[in-house]
């Protein structure tokens, strides 16, 4: 049965999740939000792309506009268009469908998906990861706490499974992608899972892991195949600095920057 989801709130236009430790509440960024402090050169390509395309969809209609309503007309086009990212979603329920044990959906992409999703779990003996309170590792909510006990983030792992890359076992995340290919973004996003500590219960407490990610894989499912690129170890080691700058990053802008310049003296 798929995982309750964690309570989440909007701050600021930014997701946070809430989340209890030791029984104190924090109310901690999502690993995107905390990302979303970089600039993301595919994301900003991807917009680009939507915006143009927006405006040549609209052509001759915007002629008799004013520039204000142009720009708001090509938005607004251009925001309707979400075909990627809802193909994006079926992609994901299918696979968590097919891990979960639950009535696969029947999406258009049902036909090219579920095959690959099944070919990926063969080929590395994927097995679901189970908590010690009988929660999945299908869409299991994960956060990291520091070494001073502070909540870094948190986020929703498409994935948290044992499995055998070549002759080696490991608990892995597994972060299902659909796009026309996979970018050094999306392995920074989902490194960021391999770096939890905890997860969240039912009722949003966060719990020790009994077993820490090892590494990670970026599953890329597309009509035509489907590709596994793997995280291992050395990589993590390469790219938890940045979410530990990321982590500083968010706290200071979170904590120190409206008061970071003290009274004037002469």
């Amino acid at each position: 049965m798929t995982n309750p989801r964690a309570t989440t709130k909007t701050v600021g236009f930014a997701r946070h999740y809430e989340v209890f430790l030791d029984g104190v509440k924090w109310l901690v960024p999502s690993v995107s939000t905390l990302k979303g402090q970089l600039a993301a050169p595919a994301l900003k390509f991807w917009l680009e792309n939507k915006l143009i395309d927006a405006a040549v969809d609209l052509g001759p209609q915007l002629g008799a506009l004013d520039t204000k309503e142009k720009r708001k007309a090509i938005r607004s086009r251009a925001n309707g268009d979400t075909t990627a990212i809802d193909i994006g979603n079926r992609v994901h329920e299918i696979a968590e469908a097919f891990f979960d044990g639950t009535d696969v959906p029947e999406h258009p992409e049902k036909r090219w998906t579920l095959p690959h999703v099944e070919a990926f779990a063969e080929a590395f003996d994927v097995e679901p990861a189970k908590m010690p309170d009988g929660r999945s590792g299908v869409e299991l909510t994960l956060a990291r706490v520091l070494d001073d006990g502070t909540v870094a983030y948190a986020g929703t792992c498409d994935l948290l499974a044992d499995l055998t890359i070549g002759d080696e076992d490991a608990l892995a995340i597994v972060d299902w992608k659909s796009g026309a290919r996979v970018y050094g973004d999306a392995v920074l996003t989902t490194a960021a899972y391999a770096f939890a500590t905890h997860y969240v219960d039912e009722e949003g407490n966060l719990v020790e892991l009994p077993e820490r990610p090892e590494m990670a894989i970026v599953a890329h499912l597309r009509p035509q195949s489907w590709t596994a690129h793997p995280i291992t170890p050395s990589d993590l080691e390469a790219i938890e600095p940045v979410w530990d700058a990321l982590t500083a990053i968010y706290r200071w802008r979170d904590r120190y920057e409206e008061r970071a310049v003290r009274p004037g003296i002469r």
